[in-house]
Order: structure tokens, then C-alpha cells, then sequence
């Protein structure tokens, strides 16, 4: 069937029409009867809505300015192209391997979303797949307006940004990159669905992620903002990591967990109040949420330094909120200085490091036991530091963390200014005390 261009160049209607093929070329075609069509062949309009009962391939090539299409099922092996929004509904699926090219994309209603093909969509707005999973290859760079929902979202794009919301009980994968967003973002788990090509930065105060699984952001900055507690499965791999979470970090070792991060070693000089070097050191941070917080803790071996950069020198920042405690089950970082501000909480386990440097307070303790610098027993505890002072409850291997072998040698105070500065040695100065200084057993005058 085909739709010439008519009165005007304006077709709509109620009724019902079926075809196996439909044609159109017009200003405006709005059919939404009890339609039966099977197929949408050249469609040139400039509005088009279709309402159809069965399902619907969409062969060939439409163009339009704007265009809503519902359908029993959707199958899209041709091409869409729509200068502003296009709105695709349907109670099955929708299943593309063509091309859409629309401003805007909304979906409604579906089952299964699988738009798999050369797409060059530049924003996805509200997405509801209530019953199924929703995957989209995009081409061009591409902003999620939102709200989307879909029991399981994958995305791919060579830049994508979130300012808007997405939903989902279960996984949400990221792909191509860079990839940034304060939109709220509710997931069971992230993940990224390949190699990630530039930053990562989801910093919603909003997100709520229930897992961190495997995230490939390697030779770039990975940056997360968790509203809740935080399960870390990973692997993990970035240049350098920032990840802060309400309540806890749980660094999940169980299944081979672990972090593949760059970076450098600490300073040769630490002090109190050393903070992380921007683009260079990793940071977890646990923010406090009103009631006690666990702060940090560890299930099963987790690794660090693992992978393509295995022996990489780099330093982690765990950042806790006062009186918070941290559990380690087994750390294996053997090329990482870990920094650690723990206040007064309290700290334990067991550590494989290159470095530790404890930032504590009066009532803060630890009680780690492991190797730093490859070195076990009383040796290890030397390869430590607290700031801003030692205390006999910060101890590695039952010994002071940064004794010399189990024994705290005496600190030197440095006087402030050097103390000659207070004495006048001139030689007017040294005339007058000549005179006026005795000799030691010498009279004053001759008997």
C-alpha cells in the first residue's frame, strides 16, 4: 500500500487498515486505527505516527522530522532517519541491526531493546523496559536525558554523559568512553562493558551502586560517588582511582578481586596532613552516615598492582570518617604505599606492602601483621610511619610502627633558630668582655 501525497499532503485516519507493505510520501501521515501492517518500506514525511496491532519490520528507509512508531514487535534492519525526537513503543521487543539516526530517542513499554547497529543517536530520553533488558551501540557521542529503566542497560558510546536518571536491578555496563555524569545513577552492579577509551567520572551525590564488578579503565582516571555502601568485586584497572562511599567499602577478594593502578610512591618526606597528589595517587574514601561506620573492610585475598602493570610503584589514600575501623583479610600490595587516616578507629590484619603511613589520633590503634618492603617480623615495622607522633598502640608485627627493631629510639627536637644567633661575638663586643672577665685562680692584682 502506498500513501501519495493527498490533500495537502496530510493523511491521517481511525480506521483500520492492513497491508503486508506500507509506502508513504507526505507532509503528515497519523494512522492510529486498528492497523495490520507487516512492513514499512519508503516512508518521506514530515510527521509520522503509526499505531499497528502485529509485528513490524521496518525494511526500508524513513525520513522524517519527527516520528512515533507502536507496535506488537519491532524489527528495525533498515534505516530511521529523524531530525528531532523519535518514539518507538511496543508490548515485545525491539530488535535493530540498521541505522537510527534520531535527535532524540524515547522507548516505551518493551520487553527486550537490543538497538545494535550503526545508530548515530545524540540523546536517549525516557527509556521503560519493564519486563526486559535494554542494550544500545551508538556511534556519536551521547547524553542520557533519562529517566531510564530496564532490568539490565548496557551503553556504548564514544562519549557519553549522564545528567539524567538510570535505573536498574541488575547490571549496568559502560562502554567506549570518556564517560561522566551527576545523574543519579541506581544499579545492583557497574560494570564496563569493554576497555573504557578516556575518563571515567560518575559523581552523582545520588548513585546508588550496590557493586563495583570488573571496570577496565586503564591509562585513564576512574572517579565514583556511592550514596550507600559500596561492594568492591572488580578487577578494577586505572591510572588512578577515586572511589567514595556512605558507610563502608568492601573490598571483595573472594572471586579474585583487585585493583590494577599506576601512579608513584609517597614523598620521601610524609607529614601530617599529606594529602593525595591529583591524576597521581588513589583514594578510597568512606563518608560517614550517621551511625558507626566499618569504614573499610576486606573478604578474601585482594590484590593490588596486579595485571599489565604488575611491580607499577603507586600509593592508596583510605580516607576514614573518625572512630571508623578498618578489617583486612589478606592486602597484597607489595609495590603500593598505603596511606591511611585513620583518627581514632581501629585498624587491623594482615598487609603485603611497599609502604605505611598511618595518620592517627590519641585514641586511634592498630594491630596489622604482614611484611613492608618484603620484610617480616620486627624489621617490617621500621618501613612504617604515624604521624603527627608515634604511639605504642600504632603497632605492625606486634612492634611500634616505626621502630628500629621493636625498639623506639629517642627523637632529637630541633631547636627552632640557631643558638649562637643570641650572643654578640663581635670584636667591639669581645674588647668589652675582655675587661670586664677574670681569669679562673688569677688575683686581680699583684701581692
Amino acid at each position: 500500500m502506498r500513501i501519495g501525497r493527498g490533500v495537502a499532503g496530510r493523511h491521517s485516519g481511525t480506521g483500520s487498515i492492513s497491508a503486508p507493505t506500507l509506502d508513504a510520501a507526505a507532509s503528515l501521515v497519523a494512522l492510529t486505527g486498528s492497523n495490520v501492517i507487516t512492513t514499512l518500506g519508503s516512508i518521506n514525511v514530515g510527521t509520522f505516527t503509526l499505531d499497528d496491532n502485529a509485528p513490524l519490520t521496518i525494511a526500508g528507509s524513513l525520513v522524517a522530522q519527527r516520528a512515533a512508531i507502536s507496535a506488537a514487535d519491532l524489527t528495525i534492519p533498515g534505516v530511521i532517519l529523524v531530525d528531532g525526537a523519535l518514539s518507538l513503543a511496543t508490548s515485545g521487543t525491539i530488535s535493530e541491526t540498521g541505522t537510527i539516526d534520531p535527535t532524540l530517542l524515547q522507548i516505551a513499554g518493551a520487553r527486550d531493546v537490543l538497538l545494535t547497529g550503526s545508530n548515530t543517536i545524540d540523546a536517549l530520553g525516557s527509556v521503560s523496559v519493564p519486563l526486559g533488558n535494554l542494550a544500545l551501540v551508538d556511534q556519536v557521542p551521547l547524553t542520557v536525558n533519562g529517566p531510564v529503566y530496564a532490568l539490565n542497560i548496557s551503553l556504548d558510546s564514544p562519549a557519553m554523559y549522564i545528567p539524567g536518571a538510570i535505573n536498574t536491578p541488575g547490571t549496568l555496563g559502560l562502554g567506549y568512553g570518556p564517560i561522566s555524569g551527576n545523574g543519579p545513577i541506581t544499579a545492583a552492579t557497574l560494570t564496563s562493558n569493554s576497555a573504557v577509551i578516556g575518563d571515567v567520572a560518575l559523581t552523582g551525590t545520588e548513585n546508588v551502586i550496590g557493586t563495583l564488578g570488573g571496570f577496565d579503565a586503564a591509562g585513564h582516571l576512574f572517579a565514583l560517588t556511592d550514596a550507600t555502601a559500596l561492594t568492591v568485586a572488580g578487577p578494577v584497572s586505572a591510572k588512578a582511582l577515586t572511589i567514595t562511599a556512605t558507610g563502608q567499602i568492601t573490598l571483595d577478594g573472594a572471586d579474585g578481586g583487585s585493583f590494577s593502578i599506576g601512579g608513584q610512591f609517597l614523598p620521601t618526606y610524609v607529614y601530617n596532613g599529606l594529602s593525595p597528589r591529583n591524576g597521581i595517587d588513589s583514594v578510597l574514601q568512606v563518608i560517614a552516615n550517621g551511625a558507626p561506620a566499618n569504614g573499610i573492610v576486606q573478604t578474601g585475598q585482594f590484590n593490588i598492582d596486579t595485571g599489565p602493570l604488575q611491580g607499577q610503584p603507586n600509593t592508596l589514600f583510605m580516607l576514614l570518617p573518625d572512630g571508623a575501623d578498618a578489617k583486612f583479610n589478606d592486602l597484597n600490595a607489595r609495590s603500593t604505599d598505603l596511606a591511611i587516616s585513620l583518627i581514632n578507629g581501629y585498624a587491623q590484619g594482615t598487609l603485603y606492602l611497599h609502604y605505611l603511613l598511618v595518620a592517627g589520633g590519641l585514641n586511634g590503634q592498630t594491630a596489622f601483621v604482614g611484611q613492608i618492603a618484603g620484610l617480616a617480623g620486627s624489621a617490617a615495622a621500621h618501613n612504617g610511619k604515624v604521624v603527627p607522633v608515634p604511639g605504642s598502640s600504632y603497632r605492625f608485627n606486634s612492634c611500634i610502627i616505626g621502630s628500629v627493631s621493636c625498639t623506639v629510639l629517642p627523637v632529637a627536637i630541633v631547636p627552632e633558630r640557631n643558638p649562637l644567633d643570641d650572643f654578640d661575638i663581635s670584636p667591639r663586643r669581645r674588647r668589652k668582655l675582655d675587661a670586664n672577665v677574670r681569669l679562673p685562680g688569677v688575683a686581680a692584682k699583684d701581692y
